[in-house]
Formats: structure tokens, C-alpha cells, sequence
């Protein structure tokens, strides 16, 4: 059976269609929507707008063949110094309202699982952060002028993951009012000292590594990721998670 007919009998199947992969492309403000099969000669992401993620000590890139997730292009990251970055732009720097996700699969927990960030602690560079903790919660981070002060830095702990399937995370800051974080179309959201802005850090965008360290990398999969300078609404994230699940395997 030829790749081709594989893929035409999994849509039939589950009655869908392969453009629920591109979804994103629909959200409003959207800055930056990137698959893991955009990849170039030297291993590189790009993204549908232009924007280029260099690769250092080169993610493995490949696609699932066997359930979950059959046919879906990813990333590998063992974990072990691979991720990718982003120069600062203005694309990439929203800041008032931002809100960023995508689709990752953890291979294992255990350590901080650095997913998409702008986030450097050192001289207070830190704007925002999406990533899974060493417990496995979904955790998003923002902060309005760069430093970890009470009422200007804000973290929400989500739903918990576990290693071995797909999940889609995404991290939300509408300023001065909530910022939340969603696990599979559910939210936990908070209300009180949220931050004002989102902070305009000069640091490049990671993929695969927070806070620029060693001690943080990502250990799974990431298929896709995209940045929205708004704050999307719930109705909409819900709508994203119920048509790309069976893509995942998620339904």
C-alpha cells in the first residue's frame, strides 16, 4: 500500500479531511503557524510567513506511521541540546495580547519540557512561555515588563500530561483582564494580578529549550505551533481542538 492510499483510506476513516492540519491558518492575529514539515535542507523550519527556525545540533525530523497520530509530521527532540530559534522580530514579539500553542507528544516528564518561549531570566528578559513542568502540568507564563515581580509576572498551571500521545496546549493573556491555560480544550484560568502588557524582550524566539539552559530541553515531539497577538477566544481554541483531534488520534 503506497503512502498515499494509506492516507486516503485514514481520512475516510475518520471522516475528516487532511486540511484539519492547517487549521491554525484560520485563527485571528495570527503572527506565526509553523509545521514540523517545513523543514529545510539543513533541517531548518520555516514558516508559512517566512520566518526561519536554524536548528542547532539538528531535531530529528520525521512522520508517524502507526497509531497515534498516523501521518503526522513532527519533531523529535531527545532531550539531549537539539532545539531551534528565531531571531527577535517584531512578528515574533507581541505586545498586548498573545496567545500561542500547538501539538507535542512528551517521550517522557520528569524535568521541565521547554515547548515555545521568549524567556530569559538573566538581565530580565522574559515575555512569555509555554511549556510542561517536571510534574507534567501545561504552564504558561507572561510578564509585562520582563522581571518576576509580584503583579507583573503571572504563571498558570493547567491540566497534567502524561508521556506517550499526542496533546494540544495552548497559553493565553488577554492584559489587565485573564491569562489561562487550555489542555485539550479545557482551561484553567486566572483572573487577578494579571499582567498589563506582554513584554517586548530582545531575546529570540526557542523551541525546544527554556531559558536558554542546558538543564531544559524538551524530550518528545512538537508537530506544530503558532503565535496569535490577540487573545483568541475559548470558542475558537474549542473549535481548533474537535477538528484537529482525529488527526492526532486524540478522538
Amino acid at each position: 500500500m503506497t503512502l498515499s492510499e494509506l492516507g486516503t483510506r485514514f481520512w475516510m476513516r475518520r471522516q475528516i479531511m487532511p486540511g484539519a492540519t492547517i487549521l491554525p491558518l484560520q485563527l485571528p492575529g495570527l503572527r506565526l503557524f509553523t509545521l514540523a514539515s517545513s523543514y529545510d535542507e539543513a533541517y531548518g523550519l520555516t514558516d508559512w510567513s517566512g520566518v526561519r527556525f536554524a536548528a542547532t545540533n539538528v531535531p530529528v525530523a520525521g512522520m508517524a506511521t502507526t497509531w497515534p497520530g498516523v501521518l503526522v509530521p513532527y519533531v523529535e527532540f531527545d532531550s539531549g541540546a537539539a532545539y531551534y530559534t528565531s531571531r527577535d522580530t517584531a512578528t515574533l514579539s507581541p505586545t498586548g495580547d498573545v496567545t500561542v500553542g500547538g501539538w507535542f507528544y512528551m517521550d517522557a516528564l520528569g524535568v521541565q519540557g521547554a515547548m515555545i518561549n521568549k524567556w530569559y531570566t538573566t538581565g530580565n528578559e522574559r515575555s512569555y512561555n509555554l511549556h510542561v513542568a517536571a510534574g507534567g502540568a501545561l504552564t504558561f507564563e507572561a510578564s509585562s515588563d520582563g522581571s518576576a515581580t509580584a503583579g507583573k509576572l503571572l504563571s498558570v498551571a493547567g491540566g497534567i500530561v502524561t508521556a506517550g500521545q499526542w496533546w494540544f496546549g495552548v497559553g493565553r493573556l488577554s492584559c489587565s483582564a485573564t491569562q489561562g491555560v487550555c489542555l485539550d480544550g479545557t482551561w484553567t484560568t486566572v483572573s487577578t494580578a494579571i499582567p498589563t502588557a506582554t513584554y517586548d524582550c530582545a531575546r529570540s524566539l526557542y523551541l525546544g529549550r527554556y531559558n536558554e539552559s542546558a538543564t531544559t530541553w524538551f524530550n518528545g515531539r512538537i508537530a506544530q505551533f503558532w503565535i496569535c497577538a490577540y487573545a483568541v477566544p475559548d470558542a475558537w481554541i474549542a473549535w481548533l481542538w474537535e477538528n484537529q483531534a482525529p488527526y492526532f488520534g486524540r478522538a
